[in-house]
């Protein structure tokens, strides 16, 4: 089934209105708190505020904090830009696909959101054990990759994406 244009648009515009909302209450939230560690998980996960000025993993975090905004707010944005485009030029794509596409553009865009209004993006969600800490992230990373696994599961492991073309251009 081919959703049409309209379709996906009304998609698109809803469930990224709901995942920015979720996210920025979230954020919100942890900036009024802003004190102190909130362990919820003993051992292995707690919630607490960072400013992460970085891209993912501390990517970028060597080049000069003004360049590097400019550079994530830029790449951040044709990023998206990307993305939309994919949606609306590929023709055959799921209703499970779309809303793949929606978790990482939703995601995107909060992140994208706070890089422009904060000069850096509110991360909150801390896993761990002992020393060892994976770096800190928030529920629009965990939108983005929620997305990209169910991208990834949907066209390569139930269409095989190797057998045939997951996407034309109509």
């Amino acid at each position: 089934m081919d959703l049409g244009f309209v379709s996906r648009l009304w998609i698109t515009v809803a469930v990224s209105i709901v995942l920015i909302f979720i996210d920025q209450y979230f954020k919100g939230l942890i900036i009024f708190l802003e004190k102190g560690e909130f362990c919820i998980i003993s051992g292995f996960f707690s919630i607490i505020y960072r400013k992460n000025f970085a891209a993912a993993f501390s990517f970028f975090s060597c080049i000069p904090i003004e360049k590097r905004l400019i550079f994530l707010l830029i790449s951040g944005f044709l990023s998206i830009l990307f993305f939309i485009f994919y949606l609306f030029k590929c023709q055959n794509l799921s209703l499970k696909q779309i809303l793949c596409f929606n978790f990482i553009i939703g995601g995107a865009i909060s992140n994208l959101y706070d890089r422009w209004s904060l000069g850096y993006v509110v991360d909150f969600l801390d896993v761990y054990y002992k020393d060892w800490h994976w770096p800190t992230f928030n529920t629009a990373d965990t939108f983005i990759v929620v997305g990209i696994f169910g991208m990834l599961h949907e066209s390569v492991i139930l269409h095989g994406l190797v057998k045939k073309k997951a996407c034309y251009w109509g």
